[in-house]
């Protein structure tokens, strides 16, 4: 052997009758896989020799085929979280904008589709993402623009440069 340990083929543990096998492997593309399987759930640590750069975690099941994987885009460089091929969440190498929803955020953070933000059931902050619609303390905002509260206190406070506060009547 060249190494303190070298195993060639499987290893494959067993404990209270549930499987555990570590293989390695080389796809047809060349991409090689650490795969680690316990009953049709795997993890996977991947790399290609052919594709310099790319690097991936997988968790998937073939059973249900639901594949995620996070890692190094090998064509953007940048960092990605997809699921079912999809990429939900990026971060460009570049800038370190991160986009949900998007590919290449342009800046900091970038948002495409909706956007709920609470602490409770209804939500303080809400964009609608199919009509573009905000609100303030509701999901349902009925126009462009919704304040909404459940109580007779001022629902907007408009303070000025000067401090001067205008607490208009709606």
């Amino acid at each position: 052997p060249s190494s303190a340990l070298e195993v060639q083929g499987t290893i494959t543990t067993s404990l209270s009758g549930v499987n555990a096998k570590i293989a390695q492997y080389v796809d047809s593309s060349n991409f090689a896989y650490l795969t680690m399987n316990a009953n049709r759930s795997y993890l996977q640590l991947g790399g290609s020799e052919t594709i310099t750069g790319e690097q991936r975690i997988y968790f998937w099941d073939s059973t249900a085929g639901n594949r995620w994987d996070i890692g190094k885009n090998h064509i953007t460089q940048n960092f990605d979280i997809l699921g079912g091929g999809n990429t939900y969440v990026t971060i460009n190498k570049t800038t370190g904008n991160v986009g949900i929803g998007t590919t290449t955020p342009s800046d900091t953070l970038q948002i495409w589709g909706g956007l709920v933000v609470g602490t409770s059931t209804a939500p303080s902050f809400y964009v609608a993402s199919t009509t573009g619609r905000v609100a303030l303390g509701t999901s349902s905002p009925a126009s462009l623009f919704e304040i909404y509260n459940t109580d007779a206190n001022t629902q907007l406070t408009i303070t000025a440069a000067s401090s001067t506060t205008y607490d208009p009547i709606l």
